[in-house]
């Protein structure tokens, strides 16, 4: 019976290797999994990287995408294919849509409008021909830095260099005339960049002269509301901010050298301390240059601080789950968060434009699991999915109780499901994971296996510091009935050691010995198993449902014995 139990265990040792090894030598090959910054590589690949050191990026509610650099704009469909490229656009700084899908382009020398075809916009801006659409007074170009458009009053919004008296921050008409109503004229310091929220009242961040974060109305005057803001932000930043978004319930976020680096106002310039605070904590480094708001709420800060694209929660804390591939590209110099969820990085060097994932990507159904059984439990072996992303990891679940389960980390491996009953019938399926998504199907069931009890099986031998005791160490809890004593055989130094007693403390049977073991003496042990009786009252080694464990043959001891014979 104990060769045949032998045999059986060999038998399933060698099946369980041989499932690991067709595991490894069958599994797809694949792209690791695809989370929060990592590379979506459809449009990546079909973008290409004919670009160059990208200012400015916007997209529009259809999904399509505009990339300023150098002295062109192009536009590129949601797929990454190329739609059209304006030329003779000097150092596109900003870009933004109006209701009709026209491209409004923020330049060295000027504002810039572009057909939804990609054509120079003739009839924009009476001051100048098309060729460089003017803002100032005469013949004179402003240095554009930053644009918007607000759709209720068909009205585009500039920052200004104030080259020539142009409005350093200015409205315009759907003709490029200046707009009459628009009256802001309080702005008296060249700005970086401003942002509009739901209610197209405007955001601007400039220096130290304008106060670091500046409020007005909608059209450009300051009210009662304003000043309370102007009054709730005073002496909240150290330094100008280098950007600033609004998100979906008008919460303020700039980024920049300030302390802190990145910091959360209401509408109304309410300081958000435990996002600031947590925002502090996370230490960005100097360096951001671009800040985007997920419709999650959850912010996109880039730059050219180590690692170049950062996400923090809601709460200010940094997002542990985004790790952005930062492996091309260099700084990030501008973010923004696309129709489908994704987020588009305009990059100082090649590839240029990076599109990345938001969120984990839920794997495919993984393959049917094999498994093996052993004493009250199995060795599950997972297949991974044929197509899709590589899974993190998998749950695999007993299919006759469901509370039974395991997990498997990474794309490929096994797990045990432990607790099971011996002579039961049981099958598993698994479920493939990548972060904090899963398979839509779990995996079809796999091949019914048995757990069958398997007796003890013998692990060691050591005689212990004090020299009175030989502890064998077994791979299981024994039972308490244990042999008697004169089923064991102990040699030290040559001459037999009486065993006076036996007890069972765990998965080890302790031996006392009548005569102590002295340091450095060579010690065996052998044990001779009674019959076999899978009772848990004979007297024998055996487990709690008194599986006998075999016999054992003369055996080393390891001797840690610390008597000296001189003693």
């Amino acid at each position: 019976m104990r060769r045949r139990i032998g045999q059986i265990m060999a038998t399933l040792v060698l099946a369980t290797l041989v499932l690991a090894l067709l595991n490894i030598v069958a599994s797809p090959r694949r792209v690791w999994a695809q989370g929060p910054g990592s590379l979506e590589t459809t449009f990546n690949t079909a973008v290409g990287t004919a670009f160059a050191d990208v200012t400015a990026l916007a997209t529009d509610s259809s999904g399509n995408i505009y990339v300023g650099y150098g002295t062109s704009v192009k536009k590129i469909s949601s797929t990454g294919a190329l739609s059209w490229t304006a030329s003779n656009i000097d150092n596109p700084y900003s870009i933004a849509i109006d209701s009709s899908k026209r491209v409004i382009v923020g330049t060295r020398v000027g504002l810039r409008r572009i057909s939804e075809l990609g054509v120079a916009d003739s009839t924009f801006n009476s001051n100048s021909g098309v060729t460089n659409p003017q803002v100032g007074v005469g013949g004179a170009n402003a240095t554009i830095y930053s644009v918007a458009y607000q759709t209720a009053q068909d009205r585009v919004l500039f920052l200004s260099s104030f080259f020539n008296n142009a409005r350093r921050l200015g409205g315009l008409t759907s003709t490029g005339a200046e707009d009459s109503t628009f009256t802001q004229n309080s702005l008296t310091t060249t700005s970086a960049a401003l942002a509009l929220d739901s209610s197209n009242n405007i955001y601007v961040v400039g220096p130290s002269g304008m106060g670091y974060l500046k409020r007005f109305s909608a059209n450009g005057t300051i009210t009662a509301t304003e000043t309370t803001f102007a009054t709730n932000v005073t002496g909240k930043l150290d330094a100008a901010p280098t950007a600033v978004a609004v998100d979906g319930s008008n919460n303020v976020y700039v980024v920049g050298n300030f302390t802190g680096k990145i910091k959360k106002f209401s509408s109304a310039g309410v300081e958000d301390a435990t996002f600031n605070t947590n925002a502090a904590a996370a230490a960005l480094p100097n360096g951001a240059l671009t800040v985007a708001v997920q419709s999650d709420g959850e912010i996109i800060v880039g730059g050219s601080f180590t690692g170049n694209l950062k996400r923090f929660n809601t709460d200010g804390t940094l997002d542990s789950t985004f790790v952005y591939d930062n492996a091309t590209g260099g700084t990030v110099n501008e973010a923004i968060v696309l129709s489908d969820g994704y987020i588009l990085a305009g990059t100082a060097s090649s590839p240029f434009v990076k599109k990345v994932y938001t969120v984990f990507l839920a794997p495919n159904t993984p393959g049917t699991p094999t498994a093996v059984a052993g004493d009250a439990q199995v060795t599950v072996t997972v297949a991974a999915p044929t197509s899709g992303v590589t899974p993190s990891g998998y749950t695999v679940t007993a299919v006759e109780d469901t509370s039974k389960k395991c997990t498997v980390t990474g794309g490929t491996g096994s797990c045990i499901v432990t607790g099971l009953t011996n002579g039961n019938s049981y099958t598993f399926t698994s479920v493939a994971l990548n972060g904090d998504r899963t398979s839509a199907l779990a995996s079809a069931a796999s091949s019914a296996v048995t757990p069958i009890a398997v007796p003890p099986v013998f692990g060691s031998a050591a005689i212990d510091a004090d020299g009175t005791t030989l502890i064998l160490t077994y791979n299981k809890a024994l039972g308490s009935t244990t042999a008697p004593t004169t089923n064991f055989t102990v040699i030290a130094g040559g001459s037999p050691v009486t065993v006076t007693s036996v007890t069972v403390s765990g998965s080890t049977v302790r031996l006392a010995l009548g005569s102590v073991v002295i340091q450095g003496q060579v010690v065996s042990v052998a044990y001779n198993a009674p019959a076999a009786d899978n009772a848990s009252s004979n007297a024998a080694t055996q487990d709690v449902l008194g599986l006998d464990a075999a016999s054992l043959s003369t055996t080393s001891v390891t001797n840690a014995s610390l008597v000296d014979k001189t003693a």
